[in-house]
């Protein structure tokens, strides 16, 4: 975290019922190009633009974190990240309409994906 999509090998993901999914290969290579051709896709980038204004207690509909408040100066996004979660993030502004706060969180969380993923059809094997 933050993740560096010119690291990642596969994705495997599942929607619904379907079945797992597994994205490598060619079709990561795609993924790695769009988001390399578009930094503002990448939180990654943005991030790297962020400074640390100082730690705060923000409180959020899932409870109150002490986080460490971040700004980019030149978006006006911010972000307030927790080291208590571990996705990090408990609220966040993209500097002109869009916020999110986290409204819930919990532990001992398990994979619901307990098949095999198969390839993503049409994009041949992963390496």
């Amino acid at each position: 975290y933050p993740v560096d999509v010119e690291e990642l090998e596969e994705v495997v993901m599942k929607s619904g019922d379907g079945p797992a999914l597994k994205i490598g290969g060619p079709m990561m290579g795609m993924i790695r190009k769009i988001f390399s051709d578009n930094p503002g896709l990448s939180a990654a980038e943005e991030c790297k633009s962020m400074a640390a204004v100082g730690d705060e207690a923000v409180t959020v509909p899932a409870g109150t974190f002490e986080t460490r408040h971040y700004r980019n100066v030149e978006s006006g996004a911010e972000v307030w990240a927790s080291e208590e979660l571990p996705f990090g993030i408990v609220k966040s502004f993209d500097g002109e309409k869009y916020a999110v706060e986290l409204t819930a969180h919990g532990e001992g969380a398990e994979t619901a994906i307990t098949e095999t993923p198969q390839e993503m059809p049409g994009m041949g094997p992963s390496r």
